[in-house]
């Protein structure tokens, strides 16, 4: 959807673990972190879906985190108005199986620490230093109102062949 630009919002809400099926190990879950699963330390680097869903070709790209309700909601918003595909990734907290494996206290604990561990973005911030630093980057990351959505596009490249064309499938195959 992304690569193809395609007119729709993904909210990801990314808690770093696979918290309610146990508390696995996850694809963003921080190095050196403990799970179910790696009860030594995470030993992979952790992945980042902005960075995935911008190489994808998503035109809008925010993240905000559950400790920042009203930047939530403009980002979900912005993101809703946004033609083309938008991915807002909300960053939360997995108390009950992330935060007591890392002892990182209780829930409000959990929020605190969040409230204050970021850093806004704007273009040419230092964000891998502020990376280094363990705060979670939030914002708009990546916004592209020049690329045309997938609908644009195609009808485009449609147009010179007539209303005929309308029932053509992605492989060029008419299909009435």
């Amino acid at each position: 959807a992304a690569r193809r630009n395609i007119d729709m919002t993904a909210v990801v809400v990314n808690n770093s673990i696979y918290g309610m099926t146990g508390g696995q190990v996850s694809p963003t879950t921080p190095h050196g972190s403990k799970s179910t699963t790696t009860p030594y330390g995470h030993f992979a680097q952790p992945f980042d879906t902005c960075d995935l869903a911008i190489a994808a070709g998503a035109t809008y790209v925010a993240r905000s985190t559950v400790a920042h309700a009203k930047h939530v909601q403009k980002m979900i918003r912005l993101g809703l108005e946004h033609r083309g595909f938008s991915m807002i990734e909300i960053v939360s907290n997995c108390h009950t199986a992330f935060g007591r494996l890392n002892k990182l206290g209780s829930h409000v604990d959990m929020i605190r620490d969040m409230r204050h561990g970021i850093a806004k973005y704007e273009p040419g911030a230092d964000v891998e230093a502020a990376r280094a630093e363990g705060k979670h980057i939030i914002g708009i990351l990546h916004h592209d109102e020049e690329f045309p959505d997938f609908t644009k596009q195609k009808n485009a490249i449609m147009e010179p062949y007539g209303s005929d064309a309308e029932t053509c499938n992605d492989d060029g195959a008419n299909g009435k």
